[in-house]
């Protein structure tokens, strides 16, 4: 399997330049390359991958908000009403990503742009927007706001992720935004074993939450 996994990186890096073009797509390549150079002890591959979750954190405004998602090329790309999501998206990769250098021991959670921002504060934002009653994300169009409100998710669709940042920072105020949408306004959280998201492995739930909290249900 190390085997397969390296042919098929080293493969990828042949149009690289191609595929990396997105933020979303920098943080899906920091999720998938830095776990799986941490895993085989590949250090070289975790560090080559390193550089696009540094990249994606480059890109947080000084407001929170990601700039090449809200703005630039995905203005014309996106539609406006799905601004939040894909920003979910793109922040939901970029916890796995987090969480893998947590562990490597490399600036992660806490890594500042040269504004002066970092990924929690890209959380902070997106939370906080999906609250607003206007849904305007720098937009006067509606937002999509599925992905707040769905426990389970096939893809990257939902805040499964979120488990994830609540059991590193379990004192962190946005909690109070992670539980109103992951359980009060999911009555299936608790019947369907936690949150669920397949690009983050399974169910998140179960990984991040402590275990006498889980007992508890």
């Amino acid at each position: 399997m190390k085997d397969w996994g390296n042919t098929m990186y080293a493969s990828e890096q042949n149009i690289a330049g191609i595929i990396a073009r997105g933020p979303d797509r920098r943080s899906t390549l920091a999720a998938a390359w830095m776990s799986w150079g941490a895993a085989t002890g590949a250090q070289d591959i975790f560090e080559a991958s390193y550089k696009y979750f540094k990249e994606v954190i480059g890109t947080i405004q000084a407001d929170g908000h990601i700039s090449s998602v809200i703005s630039k090329r995905w203005t014309s790309t996106v539609p406006a009403q799905n601004r939040l999501r894909y920003t979910n998206m793109v922040i939901g990769y970029a916890v796995m990503a987090a969480e893998t250098a947590e562990n490597m021991n490399v600036p992660d959670y806490e890594l500042k742009n040269a504004r002066g921002q970092n990924l929690r504060d890209a959380i902070r934002w997106l939370l906080s927007s999906a609250m607003d009653e206007n849904h305007t994300a720098n937009s006067p169009d509606n937002q999509d706001l599925t992905f707040a409100y769905r426990v389970k998710s096939t893809g990257a669709m939902n805040i499964s992720w979120a488990e994830a940042y609540r059991a590193r920072f379990p004192n962190d105020k946005i909690n109070e935004l992670i539980v109103h949408f992951l359980e009060e306004t999911n009555s299936s959280y608790y019947s369907s074993a936690g949150a669920y998201g397949a690009h983050y492995g399974g169910y998140t739930t179960c990984f991040f939450k402590p275990v006498k909290e889980i007992i508890a249900y």
